[in-house]
Formats: C-alpha cells, sequence, structure tokens
C-alpha cells in the first residue's frame, strides 16, 4: 500500500482483493437522523410520515366546508325558528346567522386557516428535504444497506465502527467545536464480525484501513479490541440520546418544579438550555482545561438569556391566547382519528414527564417504548386495585346495559316509523344511544391483570427503577397509586388540556429562568453528570 494512500483523511474499505470502495462517512450531526430513518425505514417513509399534517389539514378542510353548508333543520328534525320582534320582523343582528353571511365568513376563516397551514407544513417539509445533515444520514444509510437486515437494531450496531474529530469549526450560533465522524464496516451475514462472548476475545473484520495509531493490516483480519468497539458504538448512542438525557436529568434535579410539564414546555426549556449540538461542546462547558472552554461558556450564556426574553416576548398577554388556540389546532390535527373512535379520550397514556423521568441514560427511543409499553399492564393492575376505579367500572357495565336497551326500542320504532321526541330526529337519538353504548362497552370491558399490589409494585420498580425512591416515600398502596394516577399515566382528555393550556404556564416558569444561579446549577448538577458518564 502507498504511503499517500495510508495519508488519506478518511477510512477506505476493501470488498474484495481488487475492488477498492471508498467509505462514506456520517458527520456527527447526522447521527440522530441516521437513527430516525432507521427507525422509519428509509428517506421516503420519512417524508411520508412528514406529510401526514398536509393530508390532515386538507381532510379537516373539507369536513369543515361540510358542516357549515349542513342543513341542520332537517338533520335535527325540525326547522330552525330565529328570534323575531313584536312586528314579525327580523332583527338585524339575528339577520346575519340566518343567512348565507356567517357561512360565507366561516369559510373564509376556514379557507385562511387551510392556506397558512399548508404553508407552514409545506415550508417543514422544505427545509427537511434540503436538510445537510438528513442528506448525509441518508447517504449513509444507503451506502451501508441497512434496509438488508431489516429492524435489527443489534445489527446495525455492528456497522458501526470508527471516529475521528474534524478541523474545529465556528457555527452560526458562535460556538466552536470539533465534530466526530463515524464510518463503518460493510456488513457481511456469511462473515462473523461481532463475538457475543463475554470474555475480552477480539472482534474480526475484513477491511483495509488506516487506525487511528497508524498500524495497518492488508487484506487480512483485523483483530478489534471488543472494549475499544463498544466505546465507539456508544459514542453514536450518546450522541443521538444526548438532549434527552440532558433533559431527563434536569426533570429529575427540578422533580417538583416540571413534574407537571407538557410537551410544549419541555420543548421550550430544552431549547433555552439544550442546544444541538456535538459532544465536545458540552465537553467545552464543564472542562476547564478544554481550549474553548472560556468562550463556549460565555457565548451559551449570552444564548440562554436571549431564548429567555425571546420566549417572554412571544408568552405574554394577549399573544399568550393566540398560542392557546395554536395549541387547540395542533392538536385537532395529531388527533383527528379520535373522531372515529371517541373512546380513546378515556384511554390512559404516560405523560411527558414519565417520559422522561422513567427512561435509562443513553437509551434509545424504541428502547424506551418497549419497556414501557410492556409495563402498561402493570400499572393498569395498579389502578385496577382502587376501589374507585372498580366502582366506575362497575356503573359503565350498569350503564351499557341500560343504553342498550334504550337503544333497542327506540331502533325498534324508529324502523317501524320515524318519530320525534322533543323536537328531535328519532335517527338522531339512535345515533347518540349507540355512541353512548360503544363508549360505555370501552370503558367497563378493560383486561385486567390480576396480582396483589405488592407484585405489582415489584414488578414495576424491576422494570423502572428510578421508581424506588418515588414508592420509598408514599409507602402507603393509596399514596402510589395516587401518585401514578396524578402525574405518570393519565387519561388522553387530561393529557390533552394540559398541552392546550401549557402556554399559560411558561411565563411563569421563565421568570426564574437565565439567573446566575440557575444557570450555574445547569452546569454542575445537569450537563457535568451527563457527559462524565
Amino acid at each position: 500500500m502507498s504511503e499517500e494512500l495510508l495519508n488519506q483523511p478518511n477510512f477506505n474499505f476493501i470488498d474484495n482483493k481488487e475492488d477498492q470502495i471508498a467509505s462514506i462517512n456520517c458527520p456527527e450531526p447526522s447521527f440522530p437522523w441516521f437513527y430516525k430513518l432507521w427507525r422509519v425505514q428509509g428517506y421516503y417513509n420519512l417524508l411520508i410520515l412528514k406529510c401526514y399534517p398536509i393530508i390532515q389539514v386538507s381532510v379537516i378542510a373539507f369536513l369543515g366546508i361540510f358542516l357549515i353548508y349542513l342543513d341542520y333543520s332537517t338533520f335535527i328534525g325540525f326547522p330552525l325558528k330565529p328570534i323575531i320582534t313584536k312586528d314579525g320582523t327580523l332583527p338585524s343582528f339575528f339577520d346575519f346567522f340566518v343567512t348565507s353571511k356567517l357561512r360565507n365568513l366561516l369559510v373564509s376563516i376556514l379557507g385562511i386557516f387551510v392556506i397558512i397551514s399548508l404553508v407552514y407544513y409545506g415550508y417543514k417539509l422544505y427545509k427537511i428535504m434540503n436538510d445537510e445533515n438528513l442528506l448525509n444520514a441518508n447517504k449513509f444509510f444507503n451506502d451501508r444497506k441497512v434496509l438488508s437486515v431489516g429492524g435489527d437494531w443489534n445489527k446495525v450496531k455492528r456497522m458501526l465502527r470508527y471516529s475521528q474529530n474534524t478541523e474545529n469549526e465556528l457555527d452560526q450560533e458562535g460556538f466552536t467545536t470539533s465534530t466526530i465522524i463515524m464510518t463503518s464496516g460493510y456488513f457481511d451475514g456469511d462473515i462473523e464480525i461481532e463475538n457475543d462472548s463475554e470474555s475480552s476475545e477480539s472482534v474480526n473484520e475484513i477491511k483495509d484501513i488506516k487506525q487511528e495509531d497508524g498500524e495497518v493490516k492488508i487484506e487480512g483480519l483485523e483483530e478489534l479490541p471488543k472494549k475499544r468497539k463498544q466505546t465507539e458504538e456508544n459514542l453514536f448512542i450518546k450522541r443521538c440520546t444526548l438532549n434527552n438525557d440532558l433533559m431527563s436529568k434536569l426533570i429529575k434535579q427540578r422533580e417538583n418544579e416540571l413534574r407537571k410539564g407538557s410537551h410544549c414546555l419541555y420543548k421550550i426549556i430544552k431549547d433555552i438550555y439544550f442546544p444541538t449540538k456535538e459532544i465536545d461542546f458540552y465537553k467545552s462547558l464543564i472542562q476547564e482545561d478544554h481550549k474553548f472552554h472560556i468562550p463556549n461558556v460565555n457565548q451559551w450564556k449570552e444564548r440562554i438569556k436571549n431564548k429567555v426574553n425571546e420566549y417572554k416576548k412571544w408568552y405574554i398577554q394577549p399573544i399568550v391566547l393566540i398560542k392557546l388556540l395554536y395549541n387547540l389546532i395542533v392538536l385537532c390535527l395529531k388527533y383527528f382519528g379520535i373522531l372515529l373512535s371517541p373512546s380513546l379520550l378515556l384511554k390512559k397514556q404516560w405523560t411527558p414527564y414519565s417520559r422522561y423521568l422513567l427512561r435509562q441514560t443513553q437509551e434509545l427511543g424504541h428502547e424506551t417504548e418497549v419497556r414501557m409499553k410492556s409495563a402498561e399492564d402493570v400499572i393498569e393492575g395498579i389502578i385496577s386495585l382502587t376501589p374507585i376505579d372498580q366502582f366506575n367500572r362497575a356503573i359503565m357495565r350498569n350503564l351499557r346495559v341500560v343504553f342498550l336497551l334504550v337503544f333497542i326500542i327506540f331502533f325498534t320504532l324508529n324502523v317501524r316509523s320515524e318519530f320525534q321526541l322533543f323536537g328531535i330526529s328519532s335517527s338522531v337519538i339512535c345515533n347518540i344511544l349507540l355512541t353512548i353504548v360503544i363508549l360505555c362497552y370501552d370503558s367497563s370491558q378493560k383486561e385486567v391483570q390480576s396480582q396483589t399490589y405488592d407484585s405489582a409494585r415489584d414488578a414495576l420498580t424491576e422494570c423502572f427503577p428510578q421508581l424506588k425512591n418515588i414508592v420509598r416515600e408514599n409507602s402507603k398502596q393509596k399514596d402510589v397509586i395516587d401518585y401514578i394516577k396524578k402525574n405518570m399515566y393519565k387519561e388522553l382528555y387530561q393529557c390533552l388540556i394540559d398541552e392546550i393550556l401549557a402556554p399559560l404556564k411558561v411565563y411563569k416558569l421563565l421568570k426564574h429562568c437565565g439567573t446566575n444561579s440557575d444557570v450555574n446549577e445547569i452546569l454542575q448538577n445537569v450537563i457535568k453528570p451527563v457527559i462524565e458518564v
């Protein structure tokens, strides 16, 4: 091998003895995109997911126009009579509501909303499609043929191999950091490239590369110590989970203050304190001997103050009311499918607080979801032990029977001859009764894992070690269950209400952000423990 080849900055791999293939590098800012591409299995699948809001806006637009121009007098079963004056004329104010003027106004408002939404989501899609980090991750994703190993993350990790530091660069926000570059070894299903044993044996790979220490083995099996390989794999995972790890640590530090936080609130806090930067940037904040320690710390503190002032401007009265309306619209788009299944509003789910509290350090998103999914039966079992939950299910079972009988009676009478009750068509009454029956049925037919409180508590703390302190502090069964129901596992409608009202809590929180004591606490108690892991 020539000396010129050895001095190349990138790693080169040999697929066979004749063909030399240059490796495509994946820079550190592209790591999270690479992980997202794996989760959705490809670039185009990711774009399709990003198109969902555009499709939802279009569907809501057609539904809104249909509801605006619907003849409700025919639908309800009796004509809508407007208020009239003594001389038999219609007041000018009410004249607006019984003519087409109101409908045209509503359609105009809906049209403005649709246009703004389409422009907004279209611009977001355009930015994603032209994101340099995503494009780099996609090249690396395709070059490594990740789809050939399917959804097996353990096999994907085997592809991630070597790292090197680029030259220090000054980014758009004025921070100076060095970026990790990740390359990979080719995956070959016929060759064992990872040793799964617990011993300290080496891992064999077929390659021809320039190592960091300059030692090269040509056209042969190179031994890569397992300990070194594990460290390099963790670099990738650590970068992908860095922001979530920092946020989890902050929530644990300020649990009483942030326990009832929402996605909106956590997103703002993360944007203020934890910019999406390289690992080396956060090292420079806590390592005094780092050559960029002072400029990066000063720039980071200045950024926090600017972000706090920026958010304060957007969350003062009456602008916060616009934020409330915006949250309502976004949630309507996100949960539009609930219209087809209203019972989902009563389904319990993990809160944003629990998703940060219960995740483990350097745990990827799909790993957290698997653990939480497996713990749902245990959570449901604990909640079902409370008398109030048992009483609610019993009430729903009885109401289901009552409304089902009433529905059968009305349906039978309606088939023979349609009639009106209190001016409402019997067909409409049947639809309402059927919806109530479905809701009662879903609420009463919940399968519950049968177990004692002690066994459920032990199973839960085994799955989530972070809960041991909470269980210890709230030793009584009622206190533990109340804590879980109020903070960790709520009905969907409660979570939606929290998200809608979240902007009202932002300004109060911002008053304590950006002070010297606050920033120093973040550095010492949040960033330092996470980076030094």
